[in-house]
């Protein structure tokens, strides 16, 4: 790709960006965005409501988890 293109490439992309976060604010001010989704957050299956305290364990468990799927797929050559 040529400088010029990637120029106007890389300006396209950045007016992309400032017209969304424009019509980002707009609906922040006309819409509760917050509550919004906070609704969507609570009506998804399997949520695990957690204080902040707690959080790290089952995070470390998740890991762990994927840790050894890797490890077992990597042993039998297998792709995710």
């Amino acid at each position: 790709m040529r400088r010029g293109d990637l120029d106007a490439y890389v300006r396209e992309g950045l007016g992309a960006m400032e017209r969304l976060d424009v019509e980002f604010e707009d609906l922040f001010e006309s819409e509760d965005v917050t509550g919004l989704n906070a609704a969507w957050l609570r009506a998804q299956p399997g949520l695990l409501v957690l204080e902040e305290t707690k959080v790290a364990a089952p995070i470390a468990e998740r890991v762990s988890w994927r840790s050894a799927r890797a490890q077992r797929q990597d042993a039998t050559g297998s792709m995710p």
